[in-house]
């Protein structure tokens, strides 16, 4: 399940986007310490980020709109 959330993203010349930092739903608002990739996936760019020592995985759909995957919950 997608979870959308607010992104704040430098834009080079070129019109690559470097994702800065998340807005979560709640308002919360969390520093990306580095981008360490950006592959694409399908249509969608996926970005492997370090925020706060922490891997996460952040996603630039084909609509323009960030979002994080929600965790899957073993049954």
């Amino acid at each position: 399940m997608k979870i959308y959330i607010g992104v704040t993203a430098y834009i080079n010349p070129e019109g690559i986007q470097t994702p800065k930092s998340v807005t979560w739903e709640d308002g919360s608002v969390y520093e990306i310490d580095r981008v360490l990739s950006a592959k694409e996936r399908g249509f969608e760019i996926c970005y492997r980020v370090l925020m706060y020592g922490r891997e996460k995985l952040l996603f630039l759909g084909e609509d323009g709109r960030w979002f994080v995957e929600a965790p899957t919950q073993s049954l």
